[in-house]
């Protein structure tokens, strides 16, 4: 029977293997090189209101071109390095 320590070992394994999926190269060099609402949606898994929400928060470096708001692939990485939205709080 496994104990809460050998489960708490697999969790934290399988959290440290997440994050290193998340700042690989194979991560990033499936974003576009740069992003709009949809694609920050499809990278975090978020609702578009979140998406925007975070976009338009001023943390995560952007541009607008008219009504829309782009990131570039190398800030949105870095934003998420600096732990997403939780690192401007």
């Amino acid at each position: 029977m496994e104990t809460i320590d050998t489960r708490v070992a697999i969790l934290e394994q399988r959290v440290k293997d997440l994050e290193t999926q998340l700042r690989g190269p194979a991560f990033g060099a499936a974003l576009p090189s740069v992003l709009d609402i949809e694609a920050v949606m499809n990278a975090l898994d978020c609702s578009e209101y979140r998406a925007r929400e975070i976009m338009k928060s001023g943390r995560l470096k952007v541009f607008r071109i008219g009504k829309k708001y782009l990131a570039t692939r190398e800030h949105f990485l870095e934003w998420l390095e600096q732990g997403g939205d939780a690192g401007g709080q």
